[in-house]
């Protein structure tokens, strides 16, 4: 979890970075257009006082003056704001590349996250499984021990049937599917086979316990 948690931070921090870029971006694409209106203003400007110094010329008079300095207040207008415009047109391919590297960045960040997180939900997964299948083996002895005991009532009882508690019990799990995963798929305990082998042997030792306490079997 470590190796996801620094991970997401370095994400984070990434998209925060693109998020002041977007920002940026804004603000230079602002100080672009108030450069180019500035511009559009003195070529207006220049226009008028072209065209007042050809009504002046045809009207035998001296141009207004009013016009010269429209002129000159949008071309200083135009001056100060000129430099920072070239700047920001700059700033706008800086700030292209940089977006580019960094939603490249981004993309692999989260493509590796996205591994880190199958790996990590696949151990975990891993460790579930191997436990359920422990719990699953749990039954094994409880089975065995039944299959023992009911084999020493039938011998005491001096009686036999096939169909014993203990063998009804685990006909019923094998038909009502009890099962683990393996590599194989979900199959059967590996043990059904063993049970009613294993119960005999135990089924054995329990009779040598009783002839030890002294019952004839």
């Amino acid at each position: 979890m470590k190796a996801i948690r620094d991970l997401s931070k370095t994400i984070t921090t990434r998209q925060k970075e693109l998020d002041r870029l977007n920002a940026d971006e804004d603000r230079a694409e602002a100080v672009i257009h108030a450069a180019d209106e500035a511009e559009a203003a003195v070529a207006a400007a220049r226009r008028h006082c072209d065209t007042e110094a050809a009504d002046a010329f045809l009207s035998k008079r001296e141009p207004n003056p009013a016009f010269n300095a429209e002129l000159d207040r949008a071309e200083q207008q135009a001056a100060s704001l000129r430099p920072g415009g070239s700047a920001a047109r700059g700033a706008l391919a800086v700030i292209e590349t940089r977006r580019t590297e960094l939603r490249e960045e981004l993309a692999a960040a989260r493509e590796e996250l996205t591994a880190l997180a199958l790996e990590d939900v696949a151990q975990r997964r891993a460790k579930v499984q191997a436990a359920f299948n422990a719990a699953v083996d749990a039954l094994r002895e409880p089975l065995e021990d039944l299959s023992a005991f009911d084999g020493m009532t039938m011998t005491l009882r001096g009686t036999f049937s096939q169909w014993t508690g203990s063998r009804m019990l685990l006909d019923a799990l094998k038909e009502d599917g009890l099962r683990v995963m393996t590599d194989r798929g979900v199959v059967g305990p590996a043990w059904f086979g063993t049970v009613a082998q294993a119960g005999q042997e135990k089924y054995k030792a329990l009779a040598d316990e009783f002839r030890v306490a002294g019952l004839d079997i």
